[in-house]
């Protein structure tokens, strides 16, 4: 077996919690997934601004593999006619990650409120633009409005 190069703390905590988010996103009541490696390259980057190619990140993932964080299993076939049918690895975590990450849910909530974050700030700026300015004019109808009602109540 090939000796594969050391991952640091932080390495393994990032890849173990966006394993963990994927698990619980989407309502997932299995106890593995099954993303795409693309996607495990993407969210490294959008939460912890890891960007490293698909080659390192099959290294870290088979370095938490035999270290026991987490178990895989290849999901390959062979098609009709005796072809390579190539499916997406499930993983699993094991009770060491979850110890590792702590409890899971501080570690996918910390993720959610980052997303939270990004999501009302992209809300905010299209609110912003589709919302037109209130002339002063407009202003003063509404504040003369206002009195009216006051003075019904009065």
């Amino acid at each position: 077996m090939a000796k594969i190069s050391p991952m640091s703390y932080t390495e393994r905590k990032s890849v173990l919690h966006v394993l963990a988010y994927i698990l619980q996103m989407d309502g997932n009541t299995k106890k593995y997934a099954c993303p795409s490696q693309e996607k495990i390259r993407e969210l490294l980057k959008k939460f912890y601004g890891v960007d490293r190619c698909i080659r390192t990140i099959n290294y870290w993932l088979r370095s938490l593999d035999d270290e026991s964080f987490m178990h895989r299993i290849v999901r390959h076939t062979r098609g009709p006619e005796g072809q390579m049918v190539f499916k997406t690895t499930a993983y699993y975590l094991l009770p060491k990650a979850y110890k590792l990450l702590g409890i899971i849910s501080s570690a996918v909530s910390w993720i959610d409120k980052k997303a939270q974050k990004v999501a009302r700030k992209v809300t905010e700026k299209i609110f912003r633009e589709k919302t037109p300015e209130i002339s002063e004019e407009q202003k003063a109808k509404n504040r003369e409005g206002i009195k009216k009602l006051l003075e019904t109540f009065a």
